[in-house]
């Protein structure tokens, strides 16, 4: 029986349940794709050692190359479970160990890990608000990591705010950067979008936070090959004023895409536009 959180390649920790005849696999935290807790990655049969089920993969390369569920057949051996997963032809799966899907027991400290923060979220959520004060303190300082450059640091405190505030798109956006920081590109870009959603909600960003906001999905996108949407970002950050040319030539994350057609006419657009 499967059942308990495991570590499933890198797709992160997923708990898994029984229900009836049908095992299945909802998310928790880490991974490489940026999932939502408790959304359904892995469904299926397992008997006699074998699995027979679908797993939910988020893919990266050309513009095609989406999130997907894929069939599998596992083979529980030595303490885990294998299988081959063929994800869509010329895209690669971030979630998976080369094409192999891994299921293996979580350690311990794992289990402890995703059971606290599991648990502080649904506390949060019923917990009395903290103070303008404090929360103002909380992303001050949280900003401060990350600049520094503690992006593990910086990755904890936002995530305390947002427990306490999930609509907190600022928060969220640093969450974003500090994801990128530690090359988490699908969580990092995940993350970037819900600030966005979040951000027009709220009405309340100014031009140069919005330039931003998509300034930074851009770099994910491209460390992750999506190079049109990059583009594309930066293009919506120029149309909102973005004017730092330097920056756009000097910033490592946007480094493949300085050779590219379209990169180099928005910078040209940048050079000819009015000056402010």
């Amino acid at each position: 029986m499967l059942s308990g959180i495991y570590e499933v390649s890198k797709l992160g920790l997923v708990e898994f349940k029984v229900e009836g005849k049908r095992t299945i696999g909802r998310f928790r935290i880490d991974g490489e794709c940026g999932f939502p807790r408790d959304k359904q990655v892995i469904l299926g049969e397992f008997e006699s050692g074998v699995f027979v089920g679908t797993v939910a993969l988020c893919q990266s390369g050309a513009a095609a190359c989406k999130e997907k569920t894929f069939p599998f057949l596992g083979i529980w051996h030595d303490d885990r479970l294998t299988a081959e997963v063929r994800g869509d032809p010329d895209c690669q799966a971030p979630g998976l160990v080369g094409k192999r899907l891994v299921i293996s027991p979580a350690s311990t400290a794992q289990k402890k890990r995703a059971i606290e923060q599991v648990e502080a979220a649904d506390v949060a959520r019923g917990a009395k608000k903290m103070s303008d004060v404090e929360l103002r303190e909380l992303v001050q300082d949280a900003t401060r990591k990350l600049q520094a450059g503690d992006s593990e640091a910086a990755r904890e405190a936002f995530s305390k705010v947002l427990s306490f505030y999930p609509d907190h798109w600022r928060a969220r956006s640093g969450l974003g950067a500090a994801l990128n920081g530690l090359k988490q590109f699908h969580n990092a870009a995940a993350e970037f979008r819900k600030a966005q959603s979040d951000s027009e909600v709220a009405g309340d960003g100014t031009k140069a936070e919005l330039q931003e906001l998509h300034y930074n999905l851009a770099c994910p996108y491209t460390q992750l090959g999506k190079y049109g949407d990059a583009i594309a970002e930066l293009r919506q950050a120029v149309d909102l004023g973005f004017r730092d040319v330097e920056q756009l030539q000097s910033d490592p994350d946007l480094a493949p895409l300085r050779t590219d057609p379209e990169f180099r006419r928005l910078i040209e657009r940048i050079k000819k536009a009015p000056k402010r």
